[in-house]
């Protein structure tokens, strides 16, 4: 054997010089771990949820403004309608304590009040159309992935580091707003003029 001969070389042994590069690559401006990106990820999630809780609780406020009107029925009532009134008194009462303490709980994200939050929006859910769509809404707010990171205990410390991060409200969400407050000034203004004197 010919002792200048070598094999030649293994094509696995070269470097490939159009291989993507194999270095790990990672933004040092910002680790996601900091509790500043945290929290500007999920801060609309967040202001959200808070909504929502505000929906709760003028639904709450709304149901023992009824049921303060169900107590001037019941004073005032025949016997054949004060046997009803009485039944729903307490139901409509205890409906509305359910939606201020979830609203509450909302509001200050209290782990506990998913399960509640999601019960009474599925239940909206048959209102159709609007209590169907902010249904929906909330059970998707309170369900997905930033929903979870949201209600949990480290995002309250995230919290409590970050006091300086808000939402901002877009301008398209204020004239959405005005328009639906417009809109329901004017079917109350409506229903008084047209009410027969």
């Amino acid at each position: 054997m010919n002792p200048d001969f070598s094999p030649p070389p293994d094509p696995a042994d070269e470097p490939n010089l159009y291989a993507a590069p194999q270095a790990e690559v990672h933004d040092p401006g910002r680790n996601p771990m900091d509790p500043v990106s945290i929290r500007e990820e999920h801060v609309l999630h967040e202001a959200s949820i808070k909504s929502v809780g505000c929906l709760f609780l003028l639904g709450g406020g709304l149901s023992l403004l009824y049921v303060a009107g169900l107590l001037f029925a019941v004073v005032n009532s025949q016997q054949g309608q004060d046997d009803f009134l009485k039944v729903l008194l307490p139901i409509t009462f205890v409906i509305g304590g359910v939606y201020l303490a979830v609203g509450f709980g909302m509001r200050s994200l209290s782990p506990g009040v998913k399960i509640p939050a999601v019960v009474l929006s599925g239940l909206s859910i048959l209102s159709f159309p609007c209590g169907t769509m902010l249904g929906i809404y909330a059970i998707y707010l309170l369900l997905s992935h930033k929903g979870s990171v949201v209600f949990s205990d480290e995002y309250k410390d995230v919290i409590a580091a970050t006091p300086h991060v808000k939402a901002r409200t877009p301008w398209y969400a204020w004239v959405a707003l005005l328009a639906i407050l417009g809109l329901i000034g004017l079917a109350a203004f409506g229903s008084v003029i047209s009410r027969p004197h």
